[in-house]
């Protein structure tokens, strides 16, 4: 991670990266790991949180159901399902 400033320009221009490329490798490891370890609901919080960024709204409900389904007393997985609902009623209006 570099601060965007002039100092760091050229590097940040030769080797930056789009913002989905980093966020599309999160969703492949962390499915991967999540596919690995059936009992934490870590990574499919992780997954709900990068669909849910990339407007991928369905995506992100079924991820945090699934969250919910192996640990339906967290209550990070119940406030991020509540802001998926929310966010896709707002969306269909």
């Amino acid at each position: 991670f570099l601060k965007n400033n002039a100092e760091n320009d050229s590097v940040l221009k030769t080797y930056s990266r789009k913002k989905e490329e980093g966020l599309n490798t999160i969703i492949v490891q962390a499915s991967a790991r999540a596919i690995q370890n059936k009992t934490n609901p870590r990574y499919l919080i992780t997954l709900g949180q990068v669909f849910y960024k990339l407007g991928k709204l369905d995506d992100a409900e079924k991820a945090l159901a699934m969250a919910y389904k192996r640990d339906p007393d967290n209550e990070i997985v119940n406030q991020l399902i509540q802001k998926v609902k929310e966010k896709k009623m707002s969306t269909k209006k």
